[in-house]
C-alpha cells in the first residue's frame, strides 16, 4: 500500500522543464542548435549566391544563342528582298543592296562569335550554310528572272543544280553515319563568298549611272559568278 502511494505522489510531482534542455539540446542535430538569425542569415548568403551564379548563366545561355539568331535571320532577309527588288518604289535598289549586305554581314558575325568565343553547335553548323544557300539560291534566281542575260540564267540552274545534289549528298551520307565526310570544307566557303560578292554588285550595278562605271561593275559581277560557278562545279564533284 505504501509503494502504491509514493508512485500516485510522484505521478502527481510537476516535472521541472529546465531539467530537459541539457538532454534535448544534447539529442538536437548540430544544423537545428544554431541560432534562428544566424540559420537565416545563412540562408541569405546561399540564396544571393546562387542568384548571383544563375545570372551569368542565364547571360551565358542567351549569348550562346546570339550566332544561330544571326543565321536564322538572313531567313527574314529573303521575302524582303524579293518584294523590294520586285516592286516599284523609289529606292529599292539602295534598300536591296542595304539589306543584302547586313545579310552578308550576319554570315560573318555569327560564324566569327561562334569561333571566338567557343560557342559552336551542332544546330548552328547545321543551320548556318542552309541559310546560306537559301538566300544565295533565292537572290540568283530573282536576278535571273528579271534580267535578259542568258549567262546569269545558266549559271543560276547549275548553282541551285549543286545545291539539291550536295544537300541530298549529305542526307544519304547522315543516314549512313558518315555525315562528317561531306562537311563544308574550304572550297565550299570560297563559292559561297564569291557567290554574295556577286550578288551584292548585281544589286549595285544600277546604283552606277556613268557608263564606265557601270562597265567595271558588270565586269565585276559576272567574273565573280564565273568564279562561283566554277567553284561550285569543283566542290560538288569533290564531295
Amino acid at each position: 500500500g505504501s509503494a502504491l502511494a509514493r508512485t500516485a505522489r510522484n505521478m502527481r510531482t510537476p516535472v521541472n522543464a529546465k531539467s530537459l534542455v541539457p538532454f534535448a539540446v544534447h539529442r538536437m542535430p548540430s544544423c537545428a542548435r544554431t541560432s534562428p538569425s544566424v540559420a537565416l542569415s545563412s540562408t541569405g548568403s546561399e540564396t544571393a549566391a546562387g542568384e548571383r551564379d544563375a545570372v551569368p548563366t542565364r547571360h551565358g545561355k542567351l549569348i550562346r544563342q546570339v550566332p544561330n539568331m544571326l543565321s536564322l535571320s538572313r531567313i527574314l532577309f529573303i521575302p524582303v528582298i524579293c518584294f523590294l527588288w520586285l516592286s516599284t518604289l523609289p529606292g529599292r535598289e539602295l534598300s536591296c543592296t542595304l539589306l543584302f549586305t547586313v545579310a552578308m554581314l550576319t554570315d560573318f558575325v555569327d560564324g566569327f562569335m561562334a569561333r571566338s568565343m567557343n560557342i559552336t553547335s551542332k544546330f548552328g553548323a547545321f543551320i548556318d550554310p542552309v541559310t546560306d544557300k537559301l538566300l544565295v539560291c533565292s537572290c540568283l534566281v530573282l536576278l535571273a528572272t528579271t534580267s535578259a542575260s542568258v549567262s546569269l540564267v545558266v549559271c543560276t540552274i547549275i548553282v541551285v543544280f549543286r545545291e539539291i545534289v550536295v544537300s541530298a549528298l549529305r542526307e544519304w551520307m547522315a543516314q549512313r553515319g558518315q555525315r562528317d565526310v561531306v562537311q563544308v570544307g574550304f572550297l565550299g566557303k570560297c563559292k559561297t563568298a564569291f557567290q554574295l560578292g556577286a550578288i551584292w554588285t548585281f544589286f549595285v550595278m544600277p546604283l552606277v549611272h556613268t557608263g564606265q562605271q557601270h562597265a567595271i561593275a558588270q565586269s565585276a559581277a559576272y567574273g565573280l559568278l564565273y568564279a562561283s560557278t566554277a567553284l561550285s562545279v569543283v566542290s560538288m564533284a569533290r564531295y
